[in-house]
């Protein structure tokens, strides 16, 4: 099971309950430990359905007695892989017996002697549940710059340049608590909270701490795992507007171009190996990749 860097705060939900007993974030390799101490042979309800609640759920399924997925949103990764991929990732976990609901919240979570015992939606419905965790996102762990004279988005990432300088002379940022310039991204400042893109800022910043001058030169790139089965991801594809897909998404098969501006800025695949990283090397030397070649891109 996944987890976040020390510059990356779960965000918690505020809604009654989230202090029962059996409530959890997952952060730490000690919070994997109990919560799958917890979960086995128990009632587990996860609240969000993007990368953390979707390879927990993934985990626990053969493990626990009934999983139950509850996300805002009408698809996992709606804002991330896009809502083709995230149905087939739906359809994945359904067969192994997870549930979800979807488009919705959880308004409360309820709870007798000190430990929780359902989760109440917004729409009305009561879930049963032993154990709850609580994905929802990250937030970076800055609150301790507030006030400074350090630059911060409105998220509270520290504001960097590609040297990873801060607006602040000799000082610098990076990974989770960093917002940089995106190449993929026209430029524009965005946080990416994967450990590739961690370890590439902590590289630039060492060198421009010791005046090398290295300007960042990287394509994201991240994994998730999910039964077995490797969704692979290069590029930023925020904002995207439209979509290439090749293979099959309800086979398990398929490769994914994210399009903006009729070029390529991302690329995902399952079952697909190498093409992510072929994208991945392609846009890292620079050269753009339209729309057509997408299409033209060899099926199954």
């Amino acid at each position: 099971m996944p987890s976040e860097s020390s510059f990356a705060s779960p965000r918690h939900l505020e809604i009654p309950g989230v202090n029962l007993q059996n409530v959890c974030y997952l952060q730490t390799p000690e919070d994997a430990t109990k919560i799958l101490e917890l979960a086995c042979g128990k009632r587990v309800v996860i609240i969000g359905a993007s990368f953390i609640g979707m390879e927990l759920a993934a985990t626990l399924s053969s493990k626990a007695a009934g999983i139950h997925v509850v996300e805002k949103l009408e698809f996992p990764y709606r804002e991330s892989l896009g809502p083709e991929v995230g149905n087939a990732t739906m359809k994945m976990l359904h067969e192994q017996g997870v549930l979800f609901s979807m488009k919705t919240e959880v308004a409360e979570v309820l709870g007798e002697h000190g430990k929780v015992t359902h989760v109440l939606l917004a729409n009305g419905r009561t879930i049963a549940a032993d154990v709850v965790v609580i994905g929802v996102g990250v937030r970076p762990s800055t609150r301790f710059l507030e006030g400074s004279s350090i630059a911060l988005d409105r998220n509270g990432a520290v504001l960097v340049d590609l040297f990873m300088k801060t607006n602040v002379p000799n000082v610098f940022a990076a990974g989770d608590a960093a917002s940089f310039p995106v190449a993929l991204f026209n430029g524009k400042n965005a946080s990416i909270y994967h450990w590739q893109i961690a370890q590439a800022h902590g590289h630039v910043a060492a060198l421009n701490i010791l005046e090398r001058k290295e300007k960042l030169h990287t394509v994201p790139f991240f994994w998730t795992k999910l039964l077995g089965k490797v969704i692979r991801y290069a590029g930023y594809g925020k904002g995207y507007t439209d979509m290439v897909v090749k293979g099959n998404l309800d086979q398990g098969k398929f490769i994914v171009f994210y399009i903006r501006d009729n070029l390529v800025t991302a690329v995902a695949s399952l079952n697909w190996d190498p093409v992510v990283a072929m994208v991945a090397e392609v846009l890292y030397s620079g050269r753009k990749i339209c729309k057509a070649e997408a299409e033209s891109f060899p099926g199954c």
